[in-house]
């Protein structure tokens, strides 16, 4: 006869299982980001602080909308 596992066996080797998987991708995510930083030369302890005004939430013709009057206020300082 096979032996039989116990439950709390069983309860444990899980455990131990996705706190491996959750220390593989901690360690991934780490690697993943230095050569991030590497690639553009940004020091990964010190990051830039992100621009809020690059990014926008909403509707594609809203952001179409956002990009047309930047680029107009744009050629108006050019001027």
């Amino acid at each position: 006869m096979g032996k039989r596992i116990s439950t709390n066996h069983q309860v444990k080797n899980k455990t131990e299982q996705s706190v491996s998987e959750e220390e593989i991708l901690k360690e991934r995510f780490h690697k993943a980001w230095n050569l991030t930083c590497k690639a553009y030369n940004i020091d990964p302890e010190n990051p830039p602080k992100m621009e809020k005004r690059m990014f926008f939430g909403g509707t594609h013709e809203d952001h179409q909308k956002y990009m047309d009057e930047q680029e107009k206020k744009y050629r108006d300082q050019q001027i």
